[in-house]
């Protein structure tokens, strides 16, 4: 059982640096988890992370499909069971590029997505999203994406 998703748009790429501070950081999460409820949530992560060796490995665990490109690792696709993915994602939010985002698509058909601007911004496809304060690029990528959504379920930005 779970609840399946896979990226529709992702534009992350992460410079040698990014990755040495996210190997660092998803590597040592039994030491930078200090709550013992978010331990239990990240518990699956720290096994499955236990023999990686660089942050290329730590992706690949995670599912994602990555390019090795001139400017560092390309994500380029991702398919897995959602599984507390974004705990990882908000403890380096700020070390990826202002920008970022990854767009999804839920089994159900949901559309949601995690964009990066000094911290992870969750979006789902039901709520309104006036209020945050999103690059161009990031306004662009979430209107391309939600022109998917079925007319009932669209909002403005």
């Amino acid at each position: 059982m779970g609840y399946y998703i896979k990226s529709k748009k992702i534009n992350i790429v992460l410079d040698e640096q990014q990755q040495e501070a996210i190997f660092n950081i998803w590597k040592n999460l039994p030491t930078l988890i200090k709550d013992k409820k978010e331990q239990m949530l990240l518990r699956d992560f720290v096994f499955l992370f236990s023999e990686c060796e660089s942050c290329e490995d730590l992706l690949k665990e995670l599912h994602f499909e990555i390019r090795r490109t001139k400017k560092g690792l390309k994500l380029v696709s991702y398919s897995d069971k959602l599984r507390n993915q974004e705990k990882l994602f908000d403890l380096v939010g700020d070390i990826l590029t202002p920008g970022s985002f990854m767009t999804l698509k839920g089994e159900d058909g949901d559309i949601f997505g995690w964009f990066f601007n000094g911290k992870r911004i969750y979006f789902d496809g039901y709520k309104e999203l006036k209020e945050l304060n999103l690059s161009f690029e990031q306004k662009k990528a979430l209107d391309d994406t939600l022109k998917e959504i079925p007319i009932n379920k669209t909002f403005k930005i």
